[in-house]
């Protein structure tokens, strides 16, 4: 069964401005896809769109999956340490027996099995972005959306931080729509590379 996401003849404007017309695009389930483009052409708009948070003018999205999403900023909540950072999404939908597999295992992915129990504040800017990876990969949805995840990091602590999302992304059963403005980056993410430029244009044509 084919249960890709398409978007199918979408027009979106903000005031008078057009953000999209007529613009279709599918991805394939259980791949790792890549929107790549500069700030303010809409990739965040577009990521939006599909996780249903932002209305469309004109149009048909087709979507039949569980959705998660991680946005720019790591959104930790400092008063919980690492395990319960990640366990405080799973609390209503996962039995504790099975919380606690999921997220040591996820942890462990990322390096971080030995830091369980610490703070947001006393972990560093990377540790930080690993720890929200873990917990999107913890979530038991089937689309993970991502806006501009490994955004701030040194070339050298994204190539780490990448190879831990690989990493999980390889464990589990998920498809991933990533946007990033940094080419760069987008080629080390191992998947279906998209330049909303080119696709804007050719949808308007």
């Amino acid at each position: 069964m084919n249960n890709s996401i398409k978007l199918i003849s979408i027009d979106k404007k903000y005031n008078n401005e057009i953000i999209f017309k007529n613009f279709s695009i599918e991805f394939e389930e259980n791949k790792i896809h890549i929107i790549f483009g500069p700030s303010g052409i809409g990739k965040t708009t577009l990521l939006n769109i599909i996780a249903q948070i932002e209305d469309f003018d004109k149009g048909k999205i087709i979507n039949n999956h569980t959705v998660s999403y991680v946005f720019q900023e790591d959104r930790l909540l400092p008063w919980l340490n690492v395990y319960e950072n990640i366990e405080f999404v799973l609390k209503s939908i996962i039995n504790k027996k099975n919380r606690e597999k999921i997220i040591k295992n996820n942890l462990k992915l990322v390096k971080l099995e030995n830091h369980l129990y610490k703070f947001p504040n006393e972990l560093s800017g990377g540790m930080q972005r690993r720890v929200a990876l873990a917990r999107a990969f913890s979530y038991p949805s089937s689309l993970l959306l991502m806006d501009e995840p490994f955004k701030g990091l040194d070339l050298k602590l994204k190539k780490e931080i990448i190879s831990d999302f690989l990493n999980l992304y390889k464990s589990s059963n998920k498809t991933i729509i990533l946007v990033t403005h940094d080419i760069k980056e987008a080629k080390l993410l191992n998947g279906i590379i998209y330049d909303i430029s080119k696709l804007k244009k050719i949808s308007t044509l």
